[in-house]
Order: structure tokens, then C-alpha cells, then sequence
């Protein structure tokens, strides 16, 4: 488990706004400054782990299995970074390698 500090919450809001302009609101602003001043991520192993999970999850494109009308293949998976704390399969695809 991964506790945010500050300067880790502005890393990662500049990385999910660099990524997402999108995501550049005032509520997700106050979300992510939530996060650097409470928020633990229980899936990440370490900041880089949360760092790598971000990316993932904000450059995550639909495919064709999950397509439809509103969300043709290759637009943005998520439309949010409300979802991105919590458990999902950015987590997993993220994950440090394991010493053999």
C-alpha cells in the first residue's frame, strides 16, 4: 500500500492532465489534491507503481470486444479519473516484475 504525500498527488495530477487535458477541471483538481492529502492506493506496491498504473489508466483505449456507438475502438477507456484509485486491471498490468 502506497500513501500519497503532496508532491506525489502533483506528480500525479500533472501526469493525468498531461495525458488527459480533459481531466484539467476544478473537480477533478480538488479530487486529486483529496488524494496527495488522504488517500492510500492498497494495489500499488510503490510510487512507481502508481505512477505506471496512471498512465496506464489514462491511455487505456477501448477494443472492439468493449465497442460500441458511444465508444468506438480506440477512443479513451475511461472518462474519468475517478475510477482510477480503486481496483481495476490497471493495477495488475502494472505491477513490478517479480524476482525469480
Amino acid at each position: 500500500m502506497v500513501q500519497t504525500i503532496v508532491r506525489h498527488a502533483l506528480a500525479l495530477g500533472f501526469t493525468l492532465t498531461a495525458l488527459r487535458p480533459e481531466w484539467d477541471t476544478p473537480e477533478n483538481r480538488a479530487r486529486l489534491t483529496h488524494w496527495g492529502a488522504t488517500w492510500h492506493f492498497p494495489h500499488a506496491r510503490d510510487f512507481a507503481h502508481v505512477m505506471r498504473a496512471a498512465v496506464w489508466y489514462a491511455t487505456h483505449t477501448v477494443t472492439a470486444e468493449f465497442a460500441d456507438e458511444d465508444n468506438p475502438v480506440g477512443s479513451p477507456a475511461y472518462r474519468s479519473p475517478v475510477l482510477f484509485p480503486h481496483a481495476g486491471p490497471w493495477w495488475n498490468a502494472t505491477a513490478p516484475a517479480t524476482g525469480a
